[in-house]
Parts: C-alpha cells; sequence; structure tokens
C-alpha cells in the first residue's frame, strides 16, 4: 500500500477542504508597497550604462526589479508604487508591457512615481527622503498600518 492511499481525504476528517484557489486576506487590501527601483549602480557598470539598477535584464526577458514584484504579488500585495530616478525608460517599459496583470475594479496597481520635487529642489538622498518626497501620493491610497 502506497502512501497516498493511508492519506484520508480532508473530509472523513470531519474537516473543511482546502479550496486551491486562495482568497485575499481583507487586510492585504489596505498595505501598500513603494519600491525603490531608481539606483544608479555604479558598482554594475557597464550593465547599468543605459538602465537603473532594477531594469538590467537577468535570465532572459525578466529584470532584476522582477524579483520583488513577485514577491509583493506572492504575498498577495497588489497595490504598489514604484520610486525611480535614473534612467528608467527601459524599467518604465518592462513594466508597462510586463507587469499589466492587476484589477484595477479591485484597487490593484503598480505605478511609477518619477522624482516630481514636491518638498525640496533635491532629488532623492536615499530610502528614506524618496519616501519622504513622495509622502503626499502614499497618504492618498491611505494604507494602513499593521
Amino acid at each position: 500500500m502506497d502512501l497516498i492511499s493511508k492519506v484520508k481525504p480532508a473530509n472523513s476528517l470531519g474537516r473543511r477542504a482546502i479550496s486551491l484557489s486562495r482568497a485575499r486576506p481583507r487586510f492585504m487590501v489596505h498595505v501598500l508597497a513603494i519600491l525603490l527601483a531608481g539606483g544608479a549602480g555604479e558598482r554594475l557598470h557597464p550593465l547599468t550604462r543605459d538602465t537603473a539598477k532594477p531594469g538590467v535584464p537577468f535570465g532572459g526577458v525578466y529584470r532584476i526589479v522582477d524579483f520583488t514584484l513577485s514577491n509583493c504579488v506572492n504575498s498577495d500585495i497588489r497595490r504598489i508604487f514604484i520610486l525611480t530616478q535614473y534612467k528608467s525608460l527601459e524599467l518604465n517599459r518592462h513594466i508597462r508591457y510586463g507587469w499589466h496583470i492587476f484589477s484595477t475594479e479591485r484597487g490593484e496597481f503598480i505605478d511609477i512615481l518619477p522624482p516630481m520635487k514636491r518638498v525640496s529642489d533635491e532629488w532623492y538622498q536615499g530610502t528614506a527622503d524618496a519616501v519622504y518626497q513622495n509622502l503626499q501620493s502614499i497618504l492618498t491610497e491611505s494604507p494602513t498600518r499593521y
């Protein structure tokens, strides 16, 4: 007798059968991911000569940013801001053409936010400054703190 025939079905154990299609947790609807994807990537030169580090190709059609976006999607985070700064054209195109899987009717999105210099005349001075300079956009989405 093999192992599969020894396993009892879920219903015979008095438990509900587990559905393979996961329902999105209610609290994840209010989560907003903020990705800082605009690094100049001097240490990766010449790969970053024409594009930002997150836009560097990896494994054929993928880009480095796809690791982080895949983690967000697999964690049921479907509201994502990507803050860019340097050489972002290739990255913008990749996001536009490769990540159009979100449902706007359900409030899901990926938005690319270039530096807008709302707070000062400086480019992003680091991660915290990038978040601070985009605080108005973040508050508009009214994410919930957990």
